[in-house]
């Protein structure tokens, strides 16, 4: 750090006096200022400085030895001046309340993103104490809404956090603030999840109710080029045990996502959205979102040949794929597969008829457990329009009607 020309202070890690002073003297530096804190493994335990202190039980005598001198006035009033502050607890009860969308987009061309930034303002325009933030990218993710305030130094009284470029930060302050009471939010790029990933498997594995807004979520994303392309993020989130996983394709979808992330009180959930611009296919009235999937584009036939699986920006495809294959092809949309895979077998087959084939834009093999054939992408992709990408990638529409046409003779 010297080297790269920081100013260089070095502490010790349990004396606040000196932590304070370095703090002071920080802010009057002229250049960058790296604090070096050190502490140690272990400290004041039988086995202190020694690997063993990583990971070895302690007995509760010693436990209670060191409990006591740890203990210190300063210690007492700083937890007694948090565990003061009132804590505005989301439970299940209050999701009553959680507004249906005012102003159903189901035509025409948008990105989920935009959907879901629509009814996110809903959400915290109808009192839905939501704390949200984004790692630099409120507005690309469309998280920062017009009833989004700043949470600042001087004033906490906002219900957005600007955490700056560092997605696993932010995933582990999430995992406190939900472990504190509060509901946050958090969003960053799709394939950015993989910077966040331990953070996200602990608030599974601690059954904390936080929730991802992932964006960009395809090969789509285009210009940004292979490093910004997620292929193998969105099965592998899928992956995780007590993790919701939505992909929604409209905005019926979009709201039945945010409200069933937030209505679950002891699993954390992720929202993953399209950056790009997708043709809105309305969900049919009446539909029972919570059972994962559902006939979204129903076969002309009685009797269905083909039945398409698709996700997220991949419905609006798969129902132009199945219009070119005629009109025994029905499309099935899956918002959720983690709900859709509780469901019983009966339902399962009442929905996957015929021969099933799975699309979407992300690595093909888990869709395996449900379908005949796969279209999917399994391998990076490519710098260029997203469009081009999308069909350089194997996204062409009459293409992929021409080949699973054959597979279903």
């Amino acid at each position: 750090m010297r080297a790269a020309g920081w100013c260089v202070l070095s502490v010790a890690g349990d004396d606040f006096t000196k932590i304070n002073r370095a703090l002071s003297d920080a802010q009057k530096s002229k250049t960058p200022v790296f604090i070096q804190v050190k502490t140690q493994i272990g400290r004041g335990s039988s086995v202190a400085g020694k690997p063993r202190a990583h990971g070895l039980g302690i007995s509760a005598d010693e436990i209670g030895r060191l409990a006591s001198q740890l203990l210190s006035p300063r210690g007492i009033d700083l937890w007694a001046g948090i565990t003061d502050e009132p804590i505005n607890v989301v439970d299940a009860d209050s999701m009553v309340d959680i507004p249906a969308v005012s102003a159903p987009i189901t035509k025409g061309e948008i990105s989920t993103r935009e959907l879901s930034g629509i009814y996110l303002n809903e959400l915290i325009a109808a009192g839905v104490p939501l704390v949200g933030g984004s790692a630099d990218l409120g507005g690309s993710t469309n998280s920062r809404v017009a009833h989004s305030r700043d949470i600042t130094p001087p004033g906490f009284d906002g219900n957005y956090i600007n955490y700056g470029v560092r997605e696993h930060a932010m995933g582990a302050i999430m995992n406190g603030l939900a472990a504190a009471g509060l509901r946050p939010y958090g969003a960053t790029f799709l394939v950015f999840s993989d910077y966040m990933r331990p953070s996200i498997r602990i608030a599974a594995l601690s059954g904390l109710p936080v929730i991802y807004v992932f964006t960009h979520d395809s090969v789509a994303v285009g210009e940004d080029g292979p490093t910004h392309q997620p292929v193998e993020q969105l099965p592998s989130l899928r992956l995780i045990p007590n993790l919701n996983v939505f992909r929604p394709c409209n905005m019926a979808e979009v709201a039945y996502s945010w409200r069933a992330a937030i209505a679950d009180i002891v699993r954390p959930s992720c929202i993953i959205l399209s950056r790009q611009k997708i043709r809105q296919i309305e969900t049919p009235a009446a539909t029972d979102l919570s059972r994962g999937a559902y006939v979204i584009w129903p076969a002309a036939t009685r009797r269905v040949r083909a039945t398409i699986i698709a996700t997220g920006s991949e419905v609006s495809f798969a129902v132009a794929v199945a219009k070119k294959m005629g009109n025994s092809v029905q499309v099935v949309s899956m918002p959720s597969v983690g709900a859709f895979r509780a469901q019983d077998c009966r339902y399962k087959r009442q929905i996957l008829r015929g021969f099933v084939i799975a699309i979407e834009a992300a690595a093909a093999a888990p869709w395996f457990e449900f379908a005949d054939a796969v279209v999917g992408v399994d391998e990076f992709g490519v710098s260029g329009p997203g469009g081009a990408v999308y069909k350089l990638m194997g996204f062409d529409v009459d293409a992929v009607a021409r080949d699973l046409a054959k597979k279903i003779k």
